[in-house]
């Protein structure tokens, strides 16, 4: 930057023409990492009154909530891989699975996603410590997820613990060491799926999803043997229950609808095409009430099949579904069943089917 540029900027910082003791105020009553992103990145003066005198007291607290929640600092390398690319899959949404790859290809190498030793030596650098931008990705788009998670583990223990007497009144705490494998269980699985997938295609050689260094993020791998419970569930088993539930609760609806209308009784799916047909209508409803009845006539192989794909679109999206009003998420788990349940008979019509995820969801 030349002279009189960084003359002009420090003229219009307001934050410089301030007095000093106003500095101490202002920073002070900064409450979120919002806000102290956005006051820094209007004021360069700011950005390194921040850095010299309030990053270690004021980030202190969010470091030390990120350690706790992970169980271990020494994952947070593998949670910014993972953030990285989440970014790279939100950049390259409507490629090529080819073209995908091509940008995936220097991810293959990276050895903290699946390389624990690696792992620990990229550690001790502590680089996210200092860094505003790491911490509120970290506090805003990993965090959220990992409690997710670890409640869902909760829920899914005190569930099974239920079914025996004498555990029936535990309700089991996570201590750290088991916390540490559960997240990162959780980070391995997500990146597998941003690695490995576009909607039901799988990215690169089957060869090297099942290869030494990519196994430990396998699915069948992420079983969870925790000192602190008997019971035995995967991250997959977490993932594909909130997912089965998701259905569930939507089949549930469109079934309500039917009785709501009087419906004789539940016909199978060639019987209600026929009628849909009869009684014809505008294109757009008759389409909606065909993918309706193959959600209302479904064998569990669909739902398997459904739950299967939806398992490996990344974690976000199941975040993104479970906040979706009834409304936008009916229309969401019709449209995607209809799609994955019938994708094989279209394709042998001639028919052009993407099943890959809609814009929005994935992390930019």
């Amino acid at each position: 930057m030349s002279f009189s540029a960084t003359t002009s900027s420090m003229s219009s910082d307001i934050f410089h023409k301030l007095p000093p003791e106003l500095h101490f105020t202002i920073v002070g009553n900064l409450r979120s990492l919002e806000d102290v992103s956005s006051f820094t990145s209007a004021s360069p003066i700011a950005r390194r009154y921040f850095h010299a005198n309030q990053r270690t007291s004021f980030l202190r607290p969010y470091i030390v909530q990120i350690h706790e929640n992970f169980g271990d600092g020494a994952l947070v390398p593998r949670a910014l891989t993972l953030l990285e690319l989440r970014k790279v899959r939100a950049q390259t949404r409507g490629l090529t699975s080819l073209q995908i790859q091509q940008r995936l290809k220097c991810y293959l190498d990276d050895k903290t996603l699946h390389d624990d030793e690696a792992l620990l030596a990229s550690e001790p650098k502590h680089e996210w410590k200092k860094d505003l931008g790491c911490i509120i990705a970290l506090t805003k788009k990993v965090l959220p997820g990992v409690a997710s998670i670890l409640e869902s583990y909760r829920n899914e223990v005190k569930r099974r613990f239920s079914r025996i007497p004498w555990l029936a009144e535990k309700a089991p705490e996570i201590p750290s060491a088991d916390r540490r494998i559960l997240v990162d269980e959780f980070l391995r699985h997500d990146i597998y799926c941003y690695l490995f997938y576009n909607g039901d295609e799988s990215l690169f050689v089957e060869k090297l999803h099942s290869s030494r260094k990519y196994r430990s993020c396998l699915p069948q791998h992420l079983a969870l043997i925790l000192r602190s419970s008997p019971v035995l569930i995967s991250i997959l088993e977490l993932i594909k229950h909130r997912h089965r539930e998701i259905l569930d609760h939507v089949e549930t609806v469109l079934n309500r609808h039917l009785a709501f209308c009087q419906t004789t009784s539940k016909r199978n799916e060639r019987n209600q095409v026929q009628d849909t047909m009869r009684q014809g209508g505008p294109s757009t409803v008759i389409s909606r009430r065909l993918k309706e009845c193959r959600l209302e006539t479904s064998y569990k192989h669909d739902k398997k099949a459904y739950i299967d794909y939806m398992c490996y679109q990344g974690y976000p999206v199941l975040q993104y579904l479970e906040q979706l009003e009834l409304p936008h998420l009916k229309d969401y788990v019709i449209e995607t069943f209809f799609k994955i349940t019938t994708k094989k008979r279209q394709e042998k019509a001639g028919w052009r089917v993407t099943t890959r995820y809609p814009g929005g969801i994935a992390e930019s």
